[in-house]
């Protein structure tokens, strides 16, 4: 008997005969690429699951399934599954209503120890996003301008930033900001009380960009550093940036 697929608010409904048979939020269900390819079945698992064969929750013949009385084939199961499952929807929130990008920078001036950045010599602050290299993204995109990173009104951006240091004393902290021209958008620190080379990360607050950030950018900039040592260098600062999504 056909068994008829809608997504109704964010729910996927499967239902037989008008009786409803499945029911699940469609962001925990996506479906078993393998099967649909190789047996021509359509097998929803639970993306909760640390592994996808056994957390299989829904399986049917793909030539009893349809889209609203339509019969699906491969292509248009594999196109509803891509725009409808593994993610929700809301107003007003944010969503992973698209696709997860990635872009990972480094920045191109003090890339080892021997070309490091010493910040006992050097007036506070200092921009650290202004000439970078982009080492890999999951889209063509390039999110940095030039001058500093640049998004689009509305998305969901996580921004890590990675760095190592060293120094010849103990008691050091480096202070890293998020900033649009002089509004802060996001600040953190890492304190190198190490005697050795190593290496810090801070994960910054998500950011919903907003016109004005659109407009201006963001740079991030070294900003502070406490220190009671005769050197304190920086170098290996790496940016890995996430859209996580866009408000709808």
């Amino acid at each position: 008997m056909a068994k008829y697929f809608s997504i109704e608010g964010s729910a996927l409904v499967i239902t037989e005969g008008g009786t409803v048979i499945f029911e699940s939020p469609k962001r925990d269900v996506y479906f078993d690429s393998s099967a649909l390819e190789n047996d021509a079945k359509v097998v929803l698992y639970d993306t909760n699951g640390t592994n996808k064969n056994a957390s299989g929750i829904f399986s049917a013949d793909l030539s009893e399934c349809t889209d609203g009385g339509t019969p699906f084939t491969n292509a248009s199961f594999r196109t509803f599954g891509r725009d409808s499952l593994g993610f929700s929807q809301g107003g007003g929130s944010p969503s992973g209503d698209v696709s997860i990008d990635s872009w990972i920078y480094k920045n191109s001036d003090y890339t080892v120890s021997t070309a490091s950045l010493d910040l006992k010599a050097v007036s506070m602050p200092v921009t650290v996003s202004d000439n970078v290299t982009l080492l890999g993204s999951t889209t063509a995109k390039s999110v940095h301008d030039g001058t500093n990173f640049k998004f689009t009104e509305g998305e969901i951006i996580n921004i890590n930033f990675n760095i190592f240091a060293e120094l010849n004393v103990t008691g050091n902290m480096v202070i890293v900001q998020i900033l649009e021209g002089a509004n802060v958008l996001g600040e953190g620190n890492f304190d190198t009380n190490k005697q050795v080379d190593s290496e810090h990360s801070i994960s910054f607050t998500d950011l919903i960009i907003t016109n004005s950030m659109a407009t201006n950018g963001i740079d991030i900039k070294i900003t502070d550093r406490i220190t009671n040592g005769i050197y304190l260098d920086v170098y290996e600062i790496y940016f890995s940036i996430t859209k996580k999504g866009d408000i709808i």
